[in-house]
């Protein structure tokens, strides 16, 4: 599974859906991404924002490397360690410690094919709200596997205490009555309005994330035109916000043309808009702060975009396939993935002084005639010396030949790193003060210049302007025209 991930961006998603088989490598990642290590004693980075995991569909597989290792560590590397400490999958098993310690888990959905939940399984998951079991008989369960403590030899804890236990509908009294399952205090069955009930209202179909707040996870296939998306949605006498835009919500609905979110929605999942191919306009809202792989991919209609400032990452394939030629990143963008932006087909794009990565073949390009990069620090590239059986370099079009009539423009302290750095200094690089306009004041129609002659100000597409944006805009004053970027 997790050759399709970049973990850099992985680190960022805070649900995922899973729906194939999982051997112990795809466990070690998720468990990294939910905040926990390899080991107890490992000296690990915490990482990742992952807060939900829904494995229904999928099924837990012998294989793979270790999932963990339940020794002192050595002091070389934590995955180089004696055999019998380590932990492996077993099929349909969550086994001894497999989601120990994943402390930012607050949502899992178990496999429907699962047969056994071994001791400690999900022990120091303190933050851990909702368990949903989708097998009808209970599958068998250590009275041990949700203590509070690897060293505890009773069933007793927080998760026991505070964790709601949601089972299909009709199968309440064989959980209450099983074992491991019998010492949770609150257990419910699903289509009681608890978590990953579904609904349908207006023709959507959404998921309860929790009593306030709903997923949408899927939409008509008949669905046309310009679309506006509800932020609330009532089901049984409880409103819900729509805080998400599930996986696939808006797969290949092709007549789509344009798509308004509501400020509500926080998260768009992987492929979520996918295929939609007369789709030509998105509002995003400010406050999105996670879209998923694949979002946009092969919307072949759309040309122009501007990203909300919440968003730090733009995932591999975000926008692949899609012609644009024009892209806005907000100041907080940190990294733009793999493949995200191809091909892109602009002659413009400005990078933001917060930018610390671009992926493979992200601006692969020749239609490029300037570069404008706030970055201070030169954002590592690698170009032809890249490894690219593993999808790196290449950023840019790859000639220096061509590189050389693309004008960067960068800080005027930075020209000598950029001179010195790798691909960066096959462009044509120019300090940023030549492209911004410092000693201009906020003109507008309104105002006139010392000379008597009125400024106006258009955006770089001809629109007008009331006044200057951050950006590349065109200055006109007088009889003389400019182009600008301001900071």
């Amino acid at each position: 599974m997790w050759f399709m991930i970049d973990h850099g961006e992985a680190s960022s998603m805070k649900s995922i859906k899973i729906d194939s088989p999982l051997n112990g490598d795809d466990i070690y990642w998720l468990r990294k991404l939910a905040g926990a290590k390899y080991g107890k004693d490992a000296h690990e980075a915490d990482l990742g924002a992952l807060e939900e995991i829904d494995l229904a569909d999928a099924k837990i597989a012998a294989g793979g490397e270790s999932y963990y290792f339940q020794g002192l560590f050595p002091p070389y590397s934590s995955r180089i360690a004696p055999q019998s400490a380590k932990l492996y999958t077993q099929t349909d098993t969550i086994g001894k410690y497999m989601f120990m310690g994943c402390h930012r888990l607050r949502n899992v959905t178990l496999p429907s094919t699962l047969k056994y939940v071994n001791p400690y399984a999900f022990t120091h998951c303190d933050n851990l709200q909702t368990i949903r079991c989708t097998a009808t008989t209970p599958p068998a369960c250590s009275q041990l596997a949700f203590a509070d403590d690897e060293t505890s030899e009773k069933p007793i804890g927080i998760i026991y205490d505070q964790c709601l236990l949601i089972v299909p509908s009709g199968c309440k009294e064989a959980y209450q009555a099983a074992e491991g399952w019998k010492s949770f205090a609150n257990i419910q069955e699903q289509g009681t309005g608890v978590y990953g009930d579904e609904f349908t209202a207006d023709g959507y179909t959404y998921r309860i994330n929790n009593p306030q707040e709903v997923t949408l996870i899927g939409s008509p296939e008949s669905l046309a035109g310009a679309v506006t998306l509800p932020s609330q949605v009532e089901h049984s006498g409880r409103f819900y916000a729509v805080t998400a835009i599930g996986a696939k919500a808006f797969y290949l609905r092709r007549n789509i043309t344009a798509i308004q979110m509501p400020q509500s929605v926080r998260s768009i999942g992987q492929s979520a808009f996918y295929g939609c191919r007369s789709l030509n306009q998105v509002s995003f809202p400010e406050e999105l702060d996670n879209m998923g792989a694949f979002a946009f991919q092969n919307c072949t209609k759309l040309s122009q975009v501007t990203l909300p400032k919440g968003l730090q990452v733009l995932p591999f394939y975000a926008f692949m396939e899609c012609p644009l030629e024009k892209i806005t990143f907000p100041e907080g963008l940190e990294r733009i993935g793999d493949y995200g932006l191809t091909p892109f087909m602009g002659a413009s794009i400005e990078l933001p002084a917060s930018l610390q990565f671009i992926g493979y073949f992200c601006f692969n390009t020749t239609t490029l005639k300037e570069v404008i990069c706030h970055a201070a620090t030169p954002i590592p590239l690698l170009g032809d010396n890249g490894d690219h059986q593993r999808m790196e370099g290449y950023e840019f079009w790859h000639q220096p030949s061509y590189l050389a009539t693309v004008k960067l423009y960068v800080p005027d302290e930075s020209m000598d790193a950029y001179r010195q750095a790798n691909v960066w200094q096959d462009f044509d690089i120019h300090p940023l003060s030549e492209y911004v306009a410092n000693a201009i004041a906020p003109a507008t129609h309104h105002e006139t210049a010392t000379n008597g002659a009125t400024d106006a100000v258009f955006t770089i597409e001809g629109h007008a302007l009331t006044a200057p944006q951050r950006g590349v805009m065109i200055l006109k004053r007088g009889e003389e025209t400019h182009k600008v970027a301001v900071k």
